[in-house]
């Protein structure tokens, strides 16, 4: 770090240290010290409900998604605005009634003493894991873009934090919070600018094109499992800044430092329009840097530190790493400050005294710069629960503070066990699998019930029905559910890997149900994983479509990752030194000119090789057992396609390892100790859409896609633009020259009833998932597809009208890809030879000799 940088931060950090000293003085009671005196500015309250709110992994993880997607976010970000308008309807009245200090005093008042100290107790165990973790996460990025170790971030941090906050109290935290929020939002609008007045800033034009700057998500799979779509994201936000915002005592505080109910409605709602402000000025920035660097890929939520650390000049880099120590400190000293408060004001009640206080408040400190350093960064599934624990506990809170409203008497033991019900009801529907906007408003829901059933059944058949009611609801959602290959093997602990030295090949759809990455799993339980080999599109799969990826390492693990689709496409003997075992875990998608078969190839032929024994994790076909296509003649074997099987060819990743073992596949028919881990569970419908919740490749993001895909896939061996750099790759294709309505009166000759397609105009753009696509920046006429009952006969009659139409057009490329493809040069030459697309595919159509085949590999 540059000298000039250094200064500035350490100006900063002891300007805050000094204010927060010179405050002390003003500080007279413990009232003062919680409350400031109860006449603290609103707007500097509001400025302090943001600042806190936003942690550093705020800071840097909105540009990055901004930078990898688009500005979906801000669906949350309109949530939080109605949000805050509910809380200033209906609870901060209920604050402001009565000379409170602990928001948690009003249930004391109204349920009794065992209530308040419970909902105060999940308070504080909720904020000492959440910030205490959420500072461990703070500290890890604090360390990229300073260059400290960690140890030492954390210790500088909490230590200047903790001096401020003791000294000055609340009053102290609430003025630094609005200059911190100033500041890293000053920081954000540095960015933007910087890049605007920059001569790689060539205008909005691409950005827009690309779609990085739209808003809403109105199509889903699945709106209970996905997070983003519209309903869910804008619901969450509702329901997430209700809970937050009035049953989180840290929040809560912050308004009740306000003189009146007027001012902390101020506040309230007025903080719900900045964070908004804050989120677009990051999305911006986020966009704006995708644009600068030209959307090369990054690795995750490190886009922003990247910016920061590489492009920033000196000075203007000092300012925001001082932005950066601004979010972190925030969120910390808002903390130490209201778990004190709700200690003294909620279990200790008596001697309350301002001297008391600051022990208490340092205690909480120690606690949680102790909780940092005790856990490092890969300690993952900690710092996970750490960043959600508060969703599973604010429903429970709101619904108390809810049933506060009511005029019904109910006991103590009804509302506690309601309250712990949501717990175990949030942790139960992560489990499934649902979507992390729906845990609140469903464990509100859940104790209403919950407490009104037991009010009015009685305790015993209460408590009964409610056991009935889980069992059933529990052996509902686990029967028959399906469990991937990486999840059997999760399940048994990975007790296959342990002690062993282990490659795997993977990418970013080696996941589990809930999206946990097989390295992070085995990481976990301790297994050695020592090399990691990536496919086509890379280890995070962003990378376009025949791109070369660079070699590069994995943070957990520290393991080299190399690249399977750069400087070799099998792994090495040098590579696989010392490994005991190599894992293939990958989710293919089911059509043979698909490249992750090909790898698996590779990767089977180099442990034979190397006498390494070889698994396979396997997850379902989300085509299905129909087999359709012609079978590859071994003439025109590629990568795209290495074996003598169909287009479509009905088969599992693990069935066709199955098969390419045995049928001496390998090269010179060697044999490789094989062991396939098959999936489990009933397949649906749903469980084939879910495989694509992680999109298999850039230009792959549905099943519906993938359907398409077995047919127009054969257009990237023509002159006809498939789709590639639009938002619908394989749904629609065209090209300047194309005459597309007469195209489509043609095709309805040769389309099913169930076949749906529209004309259109699109104009290819170079994006990161496909660049420089054909007539980049050129509008083609072209037809979308909706949906088609036969994708591939319908391509092949397709490329026959085409030709016929535009015969001085049309051409297949000079490569003759289309052979590679189609797995032979008949398709190519059939109308050469005035063959129909009918004809040529009951030629080709060897099925029954394939289907008797696979039979001995099939698992399911």
């Amino acid at each position: 770090m540059h000298y000039i940088d250094l200064g500035i931060i350490l100006f900063f950090l002891g300007g805050i240290s000094a204010y927060g000293i010179y405050n002390s003085q003003k500080n007279k009671s413990a009232e003062d010290y919680f409350l400031a005196g109860r006449n603290t500015p609103w707007w500097v309250a509001m400025f302090s409900i943001v600042a806190t709110e936003t942690s550093v992994l705020t800071f840097v993880s909105v540009p990055g998604l901004a930078y990898r997607g688009d500005w979906f976010f801000l669906q949350l970000a309109m949530g939080y605005i109605l949000g805050r308008v509910l809380v200033s309807i209906f609870l901060l009245p209920q604050y402001f009634k009565g000379n409170i200090t602990s928001i948690y005093e009003i249930l004391g008042s109204r349920f009794g003493k065992p209530v308040q100290k419970t909902a105060s107790g999940i308070f504080l165990i909720t904020r000492l894991f959440a910030d205490g973790v959420r500072f461990l996460a703070t500290a890890v990025v604090v360390q990229v873009v300073t260059g400290w170790p960690i140890w030492m971030a954390v210790l500088i941090i909490g230590a200047v934090t903790m001096v401020y906050t003791l000294s000055g109290g609340i009053r102290t935290v609430l003025w630094v919070d609005s200059f911190q929020f100033v500041l890293y939002l000053t920081g954000g609008a540095i960015v933007i600018f910087f890049i605007l007045s920059s001569p790689e800033f060539s205008g909005w034009e691409p950005l827009l094109e690309a779609g990085k700057t739209r808003i809403f998500r109105f199509t889903t799979d699945n709106m209970f499992k996905d997070a983003w779509f519209f309903g869910s994201a804008f619901l969450g936000g509702i329901l997430l800044s209700f809970a937050s915002h009035g049953a989180d005592y840290m929040m809560v505080q912050r308004v009740l430092a306000c003189s009146n109910l007027s001012s902390a409605r101020k506040a309230m709602i007025g903080s719900g329009f900045f964070v908004f402000l804050q989120f677009l000025i990051f999305l911006l920035a986020g966009s704006l840097i995708w644009l600068f660097i030209g959307g090369v890929e990054m690795t995750k939520d490190r886009e922003l530190s990247t910016f920061i650390v590489d492009h920033l000049p000196i000075g203007i880099r000092g300012i925001l790493l001082a932005g950066v120590l601004s979010a972190a400190m925030s969120t910390l000293s808002s903390s130490i400050n209201s778990l004190a408060s709700s200690t003294i004001h909620d279990w200790m009640q008596k001697n309350i005294s301002l001297k008391r206080s600051l022990i208490v408040s340092g205690v909480w400190a120690i606690l949680l710069i102790s909780l940092a350093l005790l856990f490092d960064e890969g300690n993952t599934a900690v710092v996970v629960l750490g960043l959600k624990i508060a969703s599973f506990t604010y429903g429970g809170l709101l619904g108390l503070f809810i049933l506060s409203c009511s005029n019904k008497k109910f006991t103590t033991p009804v509302l506690i066990f309601g309250l712990l019900s949501t717990l175990g009801t949030v942790f139960f529907l992560q489990w499934l699998g649902v979507a992390w906007t729906w845990y609140i408003g469903a464990a509100v829901v859940l104790n209403l019930a919950v407490v009104h059933g037991l009010h009015y059944l009685g305790w015993k058949r209460g408590f009964g029905f409610a056991v009935i009611l889980f069992i059933t609801g529990y052996f509902s959602a686990v029967r028959g559910q399906y469990q991937n290959g990486l999840e059997v093997l999760s399940e048994d602990g990975f007790s296959v890997l342990k002690g062993k030295n282990v490659a795997v090949v993977v990418n970013h759809t080696s996941v589990d149900y809930h999206d946990n990455h097989l390295i992070k799993l085995a990481h976990d339980q301790g297994i050695r994983i020592k090399v990691i080999f990536s496919p086509e599109h890379g280890f995070q799969g962003v990378v376009g479509a025949g791109e070369k990826v660079d070699d590069g390492f994995e943070n957990l693990t520290g393991a080299p990752i190399y690249s399977l689709y750069g400087k070799t496409k099998k792994p090495s003997s040098e590579m696989l030194k010392g490994i005991d075992i190599l894992v293939f875990d990958m989710q293919d998608i089911g059509v043979r000119y698909y490249t992750y078969v090909s790898t698996l190839t590779l990767a089977m032929e180099s442990a034979a090789e190397n006498g390494i024994p070889f698994i396979v994790l396997d997850r379902v076909n989300p085509l299905g057992h129909e087999v359709e296509g012609p079978i590859l003649e071994m003439d025109f074997a590629s990568f795209v396609g290495m074996h003598p099987i169909p287009v479509r060819h009905g088969m599992s990743v693990g069935e066709l390892a199955q098969m390419i073992n045995g049928e001496n596949w390998l090269e010179n028919g060697m044999k490789t100790d094989l062991n396939v881990i098959a999936y489990k569970g009933k397949i649906d419908e749903k469980v084939k859409a879910h495989t694509f919740n992680v999109p298999p490749s850039p230009n792959m993001p549905n099943i519906e896609t993938a359907w398409l895909y077995q047919g127009l896939c054969l257009l990237e061996g023509t002159n006809l633009s498939e789709g590639r750099g639009t938002d619908l790759p394989f749904k629609l294709f065209g090209a300047p020259w194309l005459d597309n309505k007469a195209l489509a009166d043609k095709l309805q000759k040769f389309s099913s009833k169930s076949d749906k397609y529209e004309l259109i105009s699109f104009t290819p753009q170079s994006i990161p998932a496909a660049k420089y696509p054909k007539y980049e920046g050129q509008e083609c006429r072209g037809i979308r597809i909706i949906t088609l009952e036969h994708p591939l006969i319908w391509t092949m009659h397709l490329l026959q009208i085409i030709q016929d139409q535009h015969p001085e057009k049309f051409k297949f490329l000079d490569t003759n890809f289309i052979d590679k493809l189609y797995g032979s040069d008949r398709l190519r030459l059939a109308n050469e030879k005035d063959i129909t697309a009918e004809k040529l595919l009951a030629s080709d159509a060897t099925y029954t000799q394939f289907i008797e085949l696979r039979k001995k590999y099939l698992i399911y």
